[in-house]
């Protein structure tokens, strides 16, 4: 950063003096900045605080990033809430993925471990997992498997967009049994 040059200001925002002194908004100016320097973003880290700066890109003098009170549901306090609407994970162990055998940095488990680990203290109140084309004869173990974890409390999955091929043989007797299942959709 240029001396005299406020975070804010190397972000393009007209922001009031004061507003670097807003708990966690100096991280979300660096974030904003480094993200204009480098669009590419490497890590779900960095997409997660991309979405929270898409989320608060109107920022206007006298705004803050912020929550309105009361707006956290047992998340970090004083940042938005975040609803993850697309998180694929795999158990390598447990499923097959065939599309992964070529792609070398995908070859391995993604866990809901490593997705705690990866979004800590991004308050990600809930997340919505989505299917990761396992072969098709794992289909039904796969939404069972993301029931499960949606109904569990230690974890945000809160609901699952399943795999389906819908010109399959069976494919109606496939999404029907799941009709009456409200963490699917």
């Amino acid at each position: 950063m240029q001396p005299g040059t406020s975070t804010g200001a190397k972000a393009g925002l007209d922001l009031p003096a004061d507003s670097a002194q807003i708990s966690g908004f100096e991280d979300l100016i660096t974030s904003l900045s480094n993200l204009q320097e480098n669009p590419y973003m490497t890590s779900r880290r960095d997409f997660l605080k991309g979405a929270v700066l898409a989320g608060v890109g109107g920022v206007v003098q006298g705004c803050c990033a912020r929550a309105p009170r009361g707006a956290q549901e047992g998340g970090e306090a004083g940042l938005i809430p975040i609803v993850d609407t697309h998180q694929h994970m795999w158990d390598l162990g447990r499923f097959e993925l065939p599309w992964t055998k070529d792609e070398k940095p995908l070859a391995r488990n993604f866990l809901m471990s490593d997705y705690l680990e990866a979004s800590s203290g991004l308050n990600v109140v809930k997340t919505v997992y989505m299917e990761v084309d396992v072969t098709p004869s794992q289909q039904v173990k796969e939404a069972e498997h993301v029931i499960e974890m949606c109904r569990r409390d230690d974890n945000p999955m809160s609901g699952a967009v399943i795999s389906g091929r819908p010109s399959s043989d069976g494919f109606r007797d496939y999404i029907t049994a799941f009709k009456d299942t409200p963490e699917i959709k």
